[in-house]
């Protein structure tokens, strides 16, 4: 998604995936118990089988880096599957028109809390293209080298504070993925096991 998404209606729909008849906008969106905004991923597999994924810019707000698949929210007036293409096409630049997608799995999440509730479609196109034909959105972010080692250094630090013998290996920027899940909404068991593991509460 752009940075345009704070401008985007969204319509809500019921547990059914049936719209409500309301179309708010996206950003600051809270969602009461029985009201949904849809999701969407695509997966885009070639002729060889192999899949396509791509690496979340480093500047965003929850799992920055992570490797992903295209995707994003439905819009007011579109169909999962208009959507879809169009986030394909918008993330990588693969028009996939004329190419019927096959929805795989769906599933709710729901969030009171947070007013976070959404129900996800993930699609499978299955089409001929090569890395070649992928044109990623222009990213320009820099990371400081001070910055990079102060991560490095902290998920050192924690998990010596966190294990007082033993021999464990571990990757720093593992720590940092676990934090930003923590941070970007982990809950239930996974928030328990991040606060057991670091042997703090999720607020500290």
């Amino acid at each position: 998604m752009t940075d345009s998404a704070q401008k985007e209606m969204i319509d809500v729909y019921d547990a059914n995936a049936h719209p409500l008849g309301i179309v708010a906008p996206r950003k600051g969106l809270f969602l009461k118990e029985g009201q949904f905004m849809l999701y969407v991923l695509g997966l885009l597999q070639n002729k060889e089988g192999k899949y396509l994924i791509t690496r979340r810019s480093l500047d965003k707000k929850w799992a920055a880096g992570w490797w992903e698949v295209p995707g994003g929210g439905v819009l007011a007036g579109e169909t999962p599957v208009h959507a879809v293409k169009r986030e394909v096409f918008e993330e990588v630049g693969i028009k996939v028109d004329t190419c019927e997608p096959e929805l795989l799995y769906r599933y709710e999440n729901v969030d009171l809390a947070r007013g976070d509730n959404y129900i996800n479609h993930i699609f499978r196109f299955v089409l001929d293209f090569s890395k070649a034909d992928v044109t990623v959105q222009p990213v320009a972010v820099t990371v400081p080298a001070d910055a990079a080692a102060a991560y490095d250094r902290f998920g050192v630090d924690l998990f010596k504070a966190c294990y007082g013998g033993g021999n464990t290996l571990v990757s720093p920027l593992s720590v940092l993925g676990a934090l930003g899940m923590t941070a970007g909404g982990a809950a239930g068991e996974t928030l328990s096991q991040m606060e057991t593991l670091f042997g703090m509460n999720a607020d500290e």
